[in-house]
């Protein structure tokens, strides 16, 4: 990729950069304690100079080793270590504004909530957009409890999502209340819809997008 290798099978090919941009992966891992050790004992060889291989117009080892570790310590702070650049929005008022964006310190969209089995009165959303991953201006997260939260001053609107593989359980709460709980079951990149006739007497409505399973 950036030219030929100095050594054969010696270490990772150091990237040339390390971009402004994030992008985020959630692994399902075996929850003990034996397997979380042995994931990031495998990210740690990352972390260690040794183990990379500076190529033709890629960094050096000893930068490459610092980025390494610090995405690794993202990994239980639960922050993106590198500054991250501008994230898509989860919504649009028209077509042309399909790409507005914002920085992660600036807005407050993407997150999870603490159970997403809970009545809508009693959940707390918590702002992370470190759970999530951006494709173009799709959103993806394959962890439960991942939510969308939002405000518009729209008193009708119609929440567009489309059906992913495998199945997902998402729930739509609007101004606390729960009004669908939608099963994607069967519906592979489909696009479902789903209208909101807000409450006129309010000035804007909250929306929360909840991922059950």
């Amino acid at each position: 990729m950036f030219g030929d290798k100095l050594y054969n099978n010696v270490g990772f090919p150091t990237p040339e950069t390390i971009p402004i941009e994030v992008a985020t992966r959630a692994f399902c891992i075996p929850g003990s304690a034996a397997w979380l050790a042995l994931v990031m004992g495998c990210l740690m060889l990352l972390a260690d100079e040794e183990n990379w291989q500076v190529l033709d117009g890629g960094m050096s080892a000893e930068d490459a080793a610092e980025a390494a570790q610090a995405i690794i310590n993202s990994g239980y702070d639960g922050t993106c270590a590198v500054e991250s650049g501008d994230v898509p929005t989860p919504f649009w008022d028209e077509i042309t504004d399909t790409d507005d964006e914002a920085t992660p310190e600036t807005q407050a969209w993407y997150g999870y909530v603490d159970d997403p089995e809970l009545p809508p009165a009693e959940m707390t959303f918590v702002e992370s957009a470190a759970i999530w991953a951006f494709t173009g201006f799709l959103a993806l997260s394959g962890t439960p409890a991942a939510a969308i939260a939002f405000n518009t001053v729209a008193q009708d609107f119609v929440i567009a999502m489309r059906g992913d593989d495998p199945a997902e359980v998402i729930r739509v709460i609007i101004d606390g209340v729960q009004h669908a709980e939608i099963d994607t079951t069967d519906m592979v990149d489909e696009l479902i819809e789903v209208s909101i006739f807000g409450d006129p007497a309010l000035s804007s409505h909250d929306v929360l997008l909840v991922k059950v399973s």
